[in-house]
């Protein structure tokens, strides 16, 4: 029975197994460079190790492309007289826009997040400290599920979360997740072996602006069905 349910979400879409996938790749990776959790992985790496950074940082992140690309699965797989396929492209489309404007809002803003916790990379330090100074263990496998834990819970809610779930639903659920998995792959890769050089040469406004750009042409293409 929940075979038959899902069975029209999981078919191949007109565009191909794979449609999405760019979309998926290129749209995480710009949401992630500069995120919370990209500083989480960086500063884990630098206390902590690459190794243990890298692990807990993919198994996190691939877990929850995972299961928002299920949602937007779910999404798509409700019955017709509930929700149409054209009412799901409107909400992806818009929602991917004002992901899109908000990016450049954010050029101009920074997060304020307490006096000795400013901005995405501090608040990320503070939090690897609050969980070190936690820490007594001397397990690899309890500090990779604890650190899991915590970049899973960074992530929950985020904008790449929301535009994977809308992705999946007007676009392969296959491409999306490989996309996804790719992107947060290599933004995890970056933020282990960077070290922080790539903030030196990386603008934060320049990604945000990168990032605006390419939320608005997804919205777009999605609410016109080009892609």
């Amino acid at each position: 029975a929940l075979a038959a349910y899902f069975a029209p979400a999981m078919l191949v879409t007109k565009h191909g197994a794979f449609s999405g996938i760019g979309e998926a790749l290129t749209t995480i990776l710009i949401s992630e460079i500069g995120d919370k959790t990209f500083f989480l992985t960086m500063i884990l790496a630098m206390r902590r190790g690459r190794i243990l950074a890298l692990s807990s940082a993919l198994s996190a992140l691939w877990v929850m492309t995972g299961l928002s690309a299920s949602i937007g699965v779910m999404l798509r797989s409700l019955p017709s007289n509930l929700i149409r396929e054209a009412w799901v492209r409107l909400a992806a489309g818009l929602l991917m826009i004002f992901f899109g404007i908000q990016s450049f809002r954010e050029r101009e803003s920074k997060l304020e997040v307490g006096p000795e916790c400013k901005g995405a990379q501090d608040e990320a330090e503070c939090e690897i400290e609050s969980q070190l100074s936690r820490s007594k263990s001397q397990s690899f496998v309890i500090d990779w599920f604890r650190f899991s834990v915590l970049i899973f819970l960074a992530e929950w809610g985020d904008r790449s979360m929301f535009a994977t779930v809308t992705l999946a639903a007007t676009r392969s659920p296959i491409g999306v997740v490989l996309g996804g998995c790719m992107g947060h792959t290599v933004a995890a890769l970056l933020a282990v072996l960077s070290g922080g050089l790539l903030e030196k040469y990386v603008s934060d406004k320049a990604v945000k602006v990168i990032g605006g750009v390419l939320f608005i042409s997804f919205g777009v293409t999605t609410l016109l069905g080009i892609y």
